[in-house]
C-alpha cells in the first residue's frame, strides 16, 4: 500500500491485515497515485463539459471533485489489496448499499 505520512500512525493496524505499507516522501511521484489523479480530473472534466452552464459556483466544482473521488473509491480496484472490498470500505468502513 503506497501512502503518505498520514497513514504512518496506522502502520501496526495495517500490518495486522498482512498488508505492506510503503510511506512515500512528499515530493516523490507514484505512478498509481498519478493515474488516480488523472482519472479523477477526467471525470470532473466530463461532468463540467456536459453541464449547460457558463458559470460554475466554487461549491459546485468542489462537489464535482467530491463525487468523482467518492465513486472512484466505492469499487474494488484491479490489483488492489482486496478483490471484494473497496478502498472506501477498507479505510473509512463505508460500504455501498445497492438496495
Amino acid at each position: 500500500m503506497l501512502t503518505d505520512n498520514q497513514f504512518e500512525s496506522m502502520r501496526d493496524d495495517i500490518a495486522n491485515l498482512h498488508v505492506q505499507l510503503h510511506v512515500v516522501a512528499r515530493e516523490d511521484h507514484v505512478p498509481e497515485a498519478e493515474r488516480f489523479n488523472r482519472t479523477v480530473k477526467d471525470r470532473i472534466r466530463a461532468n463540467y463539459n456536459i453541464l449547460p452552464y457558463t458559470h460554475f459556483p466554487p461549491v459546485l466544482i468542489a462537489e464535482m471533485v467530491y463525487s468523482a473521488v467518492f465513486w472512484r473509491n466505492m469499487f474494488p480496484l484491479k490489483g488492489g489489496i482486496s478483490h471484494t472490498q473497496s478502498p472506501s470500505e477498507l479505510i473509512l468502513n463505508r460500504s455501498l448499499d445497492a438496495q
